[in-house]
């Protein structure tokens, strides 16, 4: 009798041993998880609700979901963690079989039955214009999401901003309709981002409307405190503020594209308070007088393009001491005496020019191509193409100078005679 009286909380601690793990599947397998029947049949409802032509999704039907395309499962817990359907023809965006391999139809809400679902990708599909599911915002584990390139319109839900574990959100909005980029996706209000700001380091909108979100977009935006990546390329912003709230957080920002905006403005002042700054975008966004001299306290800057703008005057020789900046973006026209400053940025191998060479003799590779988001990539240098092919001929220390045929205007001007001083180059490609 004592004896079983000693061996009922052995016997009872082992009960609750055994029933905790039927209650945790495959917790103690560690190499091979075992699809949860519960989570197999929301995915399957999901399958359901999307169009599939190239039969992507053809793996959908066996047993174990945890081996299906595109689906991976904690393998301690076997609960479904990541979902990545983006469309592996992504770069071929332009023709029928971009198209072909693309999901399309709706997202069914059963992804909400996901409750440890961390990772979302649906990008480059084509979901034909319906508007972004308001439940993707009540996926509260999710970490990452990427909708970009898939066609979605409409507002984006405020519901995001129950998303407080995101950090990194993609919505990057250019479509192709008809060999013709168009814009549908629009933000108003978002003041959804302020719940998004101890987590979020990777946003891009670029295409996204921002023209009704008024004149406190930058406020919304600066709250972002572990941002490191903000992309707002083509967002018909109209206003660029000249100073930041006294809320504003963005020391850790590294990477700013706020080209192809309205602003008409000088460069403000702010920016040069990003002193973590490696590249900066602000193509096309009409900044108009000089270019300041408080780019010299962006001592990590490494991409700078300010092409496409109305500055005039010249490039102030302070950007010399940036040792890291090895890519210019195409300077505008309107400057001059550009020569002398270009020679002093020893730490600068790439440039991407409009206007005079000069004495750059640290450039060991010339570029003409445009913002990377910009669909037209037309060749200011276009008019050059015969006449560079004589002056390479003079210049001995010129290893290679493929030349393109970008000759996409009747203009035809004279490229610089400092070209010939540049001894240390190696590549231009125009």
């Amino acid at each position: 009798m004592d004896l079983m009286l000693k061996l009922r909380p052995s016997f009872f601690f082992s009960f609750l041993i055994f029933i905790f793990l039927l209650e945790k599947p495959n917790l103690g397998s560690a190499s091979s998880p075992k699809c949860i029947s519960t989570e197999r049949q929301a995915l399957l409802t999901f399958k359901q609700s999307l169009t599939d032509p190239s039969g992507r999704l053809s793996s959908w039907s066996r047993p174990d979901c945890c081996k299906w395309r595109g689906v991976r499962c904690d393998r301690r817990t076997s609960y479904v963690i990541k979902i990545d359907l983006r469309n592996p023809n992504q770069t071929l965006r332009r023709n029928g079989e971009f198209r072909n391999g693309s999901l399309g139809g709706k997202i069914h809400p059963s992804l909400t039955r996901l409750k440890f679902l961390s990772y979302l990708d649906m990008s480059s599909n084509d979901f034909n214009f319906t508007e972004i599911p308001e439940f993707l915002g009540h996926i509260v584990s999710l970490r990452y999401l990427n909708l970009s390139f898939s066609s979605f319109s409409g507002e984006i839900p405020a519901s995001f901003g129950n998303l407080s574990k995101l950090e990194s959100l993609d919505l990057y909005a250019q479509t192709f309709s008809d060999d013709v980029f168009t814009m549908n996706l629009r933000a108003s209000n978002l003041g959804w981002l302020s719940s998004l700001s101890s987590s979020l380091t990777y946003l891009n909108m670029g295409f996204v409307s921002l023209s009704g979100a008024g004149e406190t977009w930058l406020q919304d935006f600066s709250r972002l405190s572990k941002l490191k990546e903000l992309h707002l390329f083509n967002c018909e912003l109209r206003s660029l503020p000249l100073s930041l709230p006294s809320s504003a957080n963005l020391k850790l920002l590294e990477v700013l594209d706020l080209s192809r905006n309205y602003f008409y403005s000088p460069t403000p002042n702010w920016l040069f308070d990003l002193t973590s700054l490696r590249k900066l975008f602000l193509q096309t966004v009409r900044l108009h007088g000089s270019i300041s001299p408080g780019f010299k306290k962006l001592k990590l800057l490494e991409t700078l393009d300010l092409s496409k703008n109305e500055l005039s005057g010249e490039i102030p020789a302070v950007l010399g001491d940036l040792p890291r900046l090895n890519l210019l973006g195409s300077v505008p026209e309107r400057l001059n005496e550009v020569g002398n400053e270009l020679g002093a940025l020893k730490g600068m191998t790439t440039v991407l020019l409009v206007g005079a060479l000069g004495q750059a003799r640290y450039v060991t590779h010339i570029a003409t191509d445009q913002h990377e988001h910009d669909p037209a990539c037309i060749c200011p240098w276009s008019g050059y193409r015969h006449n560079i092919n004589q002056h390479s001929k003079k210049s001995h220390m010129i290893q290679e100078m493929p030349i393109n045929n970008n000759n996409r205007n009747s203009r035809t001007p004279t490229p610089p005679r400092s070209m010939r001083s540049m001894a240390g180059i190696r590549t231009v490609g125009i």
